[in-house]
């Protein structure tokens, strides 16, 4: 096709819009909570007092799996897991406000007491064969207010014999820890004491010359405002911040269980706490209500979640190292409940012993902040997936649809050029048969070779036998040629018929062709 026919076709984009969403949670309740037949009666400290089997609960599956993903993956992986829909390649989303969790993170080194007066003995206690023991009078041990500690035997161990590197501290109670006392949503706090730089296995340096540091980091619930959010060729992003006037509303999380009340003697921590409890959980409660300042929005988390949650993140986060009688009741375990150590082998190897396993990925980082961070993140992402009602928020699919036009204008062109052609080709025809009925003869064409073959007989006695363009050449310029033709009266001259002397002459006729095959 040519040039001029192509343009006839053009293509264009338009732009075309469709539905999104993108879903928030108003309120959640996924979980599990198993009470049995039991009679129950307030102990004399408040608490409730099950002549039965435990209370069990623990977190839905996703919940469960979002918390170990938040706990592996990056901050980038866990915004892709964002729950949306877009029906395109690309969407943009209105803003939207959700139940979310948040996190927050401190350094307490400087809550951090020195005590040179230790035995030294917390590696006895953490080593799973503990057939050996070891203790020093004047051993250097460093503890903080919420009890937890880490302390090893002066001048003797270290990274190329044995030392307890990191000690962990986890607990779903406000008071129990170090700065975190006025979060009332808590869902998780833990707390570390760690050696502040990983030392060399193979030096020689002893305890206590390695720097030690503090943190404390917490998991709550709250309320997030996520602006800007954009869904681009298979990326998701937002921005988000957490609204400050959204408090806890102090008359949810309420018993709704007959005899245990407060006025039965329970306790006001056990009232209002949100940790799971094998006895105190078996109290039902209304949900657990986040409202905004003027009271006239919420947002709510059933007790089942509730209690599930936390009993899942003290499984994940803790450990009971008593030995013995370890109950379900993160409060009764020893402190610490988490641990990284290293140890020499029989083979002169170090080997390292953490429980439980999130210990190890506290250690090996510098910086805790961003894990809890993410775990936020990803538990804020299975909070919105699994909220009741399936509230969403709007969002627009932005996508580009090909159109194909005709150029009109462009068929003028085009018919232009087919007319000229077809008037040149008319006049060429039309003029050569005007000329042809004056004459009555048709002349030949420079480019026909009929005089060529109409002569060819009549030349072969000349170039006959040549084979090359040289040879035709030389023999052409050696013949004689008559260019112009002698009136009939004058007489005949062998040049004239284009022949070698001795041979006939032909008729005039044929000398004007052969002329014309010559050129």
């Amino acid at each position: 096709m040519d040039p001029f026919a192509q343009k006839l076709i053009d293509f264009d984009e338009r732009k075309s819009f469709g539905e999104a969403s993108i879903p928030y949670a108003s309120r959640y309740s996924r979980g599990i909570r198993l009470a049995g037949l039991s009679g129950v009666d307030v102990s004399e400290d408040g608490r409730v007092d099950l002549r039965g089997p435990d209370v069990y609960a623990n977190a839905d599956f996703e919940m469960q799996a979002a918390i170990a993903f938040g706990f592996s993956a990056d901050a980038e992986a866990i915004q892709q897991q964002t729950p949306f829909s877009c029906q395109g390649a690309q969407c943009v989303f209105e803003d939207w406000e959700s139940l979310s969790v948040c996190s927050r993170c401190s350094n307490i080194t400087d809550q951090l007491e020195r005590n040179t007066l230790s035995d030294g003995g917390l590696y006895n206690v953490l080593q799973f064969d503990q057939s050996l023991a070891q203790i020093d009078p004047n051993s250097t041990e460093y503890s903080l207010p919420n009890g937890l500690f880490l302390n090893n035997i002066d001048d003797r161990y270290g990274p190329s014999r044995k030392m307890v590197y990191m000690t962990m501290s986890g607990t779903a109670d406000p008071n129990k820890t170090v700065a975190m006392s006025d979060i009332d949503t808590l869902i998780w706090a833990q707390t570390i004491i760690k050696v502040a730089i990983k030392p060399d296995p193979d030096s020689n340096d002893t305890w206590p010359s390695f720097g030690v540091r503090a943190s404390e980091c917490a998991l709550y619930y709250c309320v997030r405002r996520y602006e800007n959010a954009k869904y681009n060729n298979s990326r998701m992003s937002f921005t988000s911040e957490k609204l400050k006037a959204v408090e806890r509303d102090p008359e949810s999380w309420a018993s709704l269980t007959s005899l245990l009340q407060a006025s039965d003697g329970l306790s006001d921590k056990v009232l209002k706490s949100l940790a799971y409890h094998p006895h105190d959980s078996f109290i039902q409660r209304s949900d657990l209500r986040l409202r905004s300042a003027d009271g006239t929005r919420g947002w709510n988390v059933s007790d089942t979640a509730v209690y599930g949650i936390s009993y899942y993140m003290q499984t994940f986060f803790a450990t009971c190292l008593n030995r013995e009688n370890c109950t379900q009741a993160v409060e009764d375990w020893v402190i610490p409940n988490g641990f990284y150590l290293s140890a020499s082998s029989s083979d002169g190897r170090q080997r390292e012993d953490y429980r439980p396993s999130t210990a190890k990925v506290l250690w090996e980082t510098d910086d805790i902040e961003p894990i809890f961070k993410n775990v936020a993140a990803s538990m804020s992402n299975a909070l919105r997936r699994g909220a009741d009602g399936e509230v969403t928020g709007d969002g627009t699919v932005l996508s580009s649809t090909t159109v194909y036009k005709v150029v009109w204008p462009w068929i003028t062109l085009h018919c232009f050029e087919e007319i000229t052609a077809l008037l040149i080709l008319t006049f060429t025809i039309l003029s050569t048969y005007r000329r042809m009925r004056r004459s009555n003869k048709m002349d030949v064409w420079k480019s026909s070779e009929l005089a060529v073959f109409a002569k060819g007989a009549a030349l072969e006695t000349i170039l006959g036998g040549l084979h090359t363009k040289e040879d035709l050449e030389k023999k052409a310029k050696e013949t004689k040629v008559v260019l112009f033709e002698k009136p009939k009266e004058a007489e005949p001259n062998a040049s004239d018929n284009l022949l070698p002397s001795g041979q006939d002459t032909p008729g005039e006729a044929s000398i004007r062709q052969m002329s014309l095959a010559l050129w």
